[in-house]
């Protein structure tokens, strides 16, 4: 009876590209045309965007469209059937196998996701970085590894400006497990400035971790329009 909804549904309601609208597989969220567009695979180096305390920064997609539309639906508008979506387009990206030959990343990698403020998980019911990413993690034999905490809640980080930004979370972060010697790979929905990410891996590397990098699944700063590109310096 699900199996017969579920096909009424996409006969009546198909699932459509975000960018485009064209008519997609049920659990895709951009038609092949679109994605091809959007993706970035981008690599920043350290330091790069002021993050100094990353040790390489790697986007995705590019925060335009379709991805932005997802992006915005799940944080602002409670469309929870993108996150689904959000983590089908991860998988298959090749993106273990791209980090490790990049960043010549040969031990065991431990992922923490960039935790959501207790409030807005209270008002979305969901935790964005942990529902996209958890499931790839597994798949390709990472280590999830919730190491980080908030101490409070900040404000949004949409609408800020840069030094807003970095103000706003500072000393928002706290490390809850041992993360000693090891490399960490953070994950978040979204790079922007790297305001967060960069004060995640301020407490990291301060808790002893030997390596923070930083893979986030859209991006606006200095993406282009070019795909797999790399950002030297």
């Amino acid at each position: 009876m699900f199996a017969l909804g579920k096909v009424l549904r996409e006969i009546f309601y198909p699932t459509r590209c975000l960018s485009c609208h064209t008519t997609i597989a049920p659990s895709a969220l951009l038609c092949l045309p679109c994605r091809e567009s959007l993706l970035a695979q981008l690599f920043l180096n350290a330091g790069s965007r002021e993050c100094l305390h990353l040790d390489g920064i790697y986007i995705l997609f590019r925060y335009e469209d379709g991805v932005k539309k997802a992006l915005h639906g799940l944080k602002y508008h409670h469309r929870r059937s993108y996150l689904e979506q959000i983590a089908g387009e991860i998988q298959g990206q090749g993106i273990v196998a791209q980090l490790r030959d990049t960043w010549e990343l040969c031990q065991a990698i431990f992922v923490v996701p960039i935790p959501t403020a207790p409030q807005r998980y209270k008002q979305r019911g969901y935790d964005i970085p942990s529902e996209i990413f958890c499931k790839w993690t597994s798949q390709e034999e990472l280590i999830w590894y919730p190491a980080l905490a908030r101490n409070r809640d900040s404000l949004p980080q949409y609408g800020l400006n840069k030094l807003a930004r970095r103000h706003n979370v500072q000393h928002s972060l706290h490390v809850k497990r041992n993360v000693r010697g090891k490399v960490i790979l953070l994950v978040d929905d979204i790079f922007t400035t790297g305001a967060t990410m960069d004060e995640a891996g301020r407490v990291l590397k301060q808790a002893g971790a030997a390596a923070v990098y930083a893979l986030a699944f859209a991006g606006n700063a200095g993406v282009t329009n070019n795909t797999k590109s790399t950002e030297r310096g």
